[in-house]
C-alpha cells in the first residue's frame, strides 16, 4: 500500500528538486498530502469505495430539531426513523412547512452545516444514519492511503499542484499539474464509479413546468 512515506518521496521525485526538504519539509508535505486526499475525496462527491459503509444512530429529544452531524462526515446516504424512512428537505423548506417548530414524528431531514434537523420537529425516537465518510488525515510515515496504488499519481498532481501555487511558486507549473491532475481524477472516476451506477447521484428540480402545467413537488429529489 502507498504510504505518507511513499508519497513525501514521490513528490520530491515529481518536482525534481528540493530533495533535501529545505523548501517543503515532511510537515508541509503532510500537509499536502492530506489536503490532496480531502481533494480526491470531494471530487468523487465521496463515492469511491473507501468511504462507504458508515452508520450510526441518533437519540431525537423532543423539541430539538437539530443534531451534530457524525465525525468525518461526508455525504448522507439514508436515514431511517426505526423501519420508515426519511426524505430529504431543504432547510428554508423546513421552516416554511413548520414555521411554529410543532412537534410529530420526523417525515423528513436536512442537513444544514454540521448539523442534521428534523421535520416535523422530533418528540422522541431514534434514528438510524447511513453515510459516507471523510478518511482520517495521515500522519505518521507508515500511515497508508485507504486508495489503491493507482491513486498515487493525483495525490501527487494535487500535491505539485498546490506546492507551485504557493509563494515560492510558478503558476504555470501549477497549472500544469492542476491539468494533470484533472485527467488522473477523471480517469480514476470512469475506473471506479462510473461503474458503479447505484452510488451516483442525479439533481433535478422539485418543480418543472411541461405543457400540461406544473408537476407535483417532490421532496425527496
Amino acid at each position: 500500500s502507498t504510504t505518507l512515506s511513499d508519497l513525501q518521496t514521490g513528490f520530491r521525485t515529481k518536482i525534481k528538486t528540493d530533495q533535501s526538504g529545505k523548501i517543503w519539509g515532511n510537515s508541509e508535505l503532510t500537509d499536502l498530502v492530506n489536503a490532496a486526499q480531502l481533494q480526491i475525496q470531494a471530487d468523487g462527491q465521496f463515492n469511491w469505495g473507501a468511504n462507504q459503509g458508515t452508520s450510526s444512530t441518533q437519540v431525537l429529544t423532543g423539541g430539538t430539531r437539530e443534531y451534530a452531524l457524525p465525525t468525518l462526515f461526508g455525504r448522507m446516504d439514508l436515514v431511517m426513523l426505526s423501519t420508515t424512512k426519511l426524505y430529504e428537505i431543504s432547510f428554508e423548506d423546513a421552516i416554511v412547512r413548520n414555521p411554529s417548530s410543532a412537534q410529530s414524528t420526523p417525515s423528513n431531514y436536512y442537513i444544514r452545516g454540521a448539523n442534521i434537523g428534523f421535520d416535523p420537529v422530533p418528540g422522541s425516537g431514534t434514528v438510524t444514519m447511513y453515510y459516507r465518510t471523510i478518511l482520517a488525515s495521515l500522519s505518521a510515515s507508515s500511515d497508508a492511503i485507504s486508495f489503491p496504488d493507482n491513486f498515487k499519481n493525483a495525490y501527487l498532481e494535487y500535491m505539485a499542484y498546490l506546492a507551485w501555487s504557493g509563494l515560492r511558486g510558478n503558476e504555470g507549473t501549477a497549472a500544469g499539474h492542476l491539468s494533470n491532475y484533472d485527467r488522473e481524477i477523471n480517469r480514476l472516476r470512469t475506473s471506479y464509479i462510473l461503474r458503479d451506477m447505484a452510488s451516483l447521484n442525479y439533481r433535478v428540480q422539485r418543480y418543472a413546468n411541461s405543457a400540461y402545467g406544473v408537476y407535483p413537488y417532490r421532496a425527496d429529489v
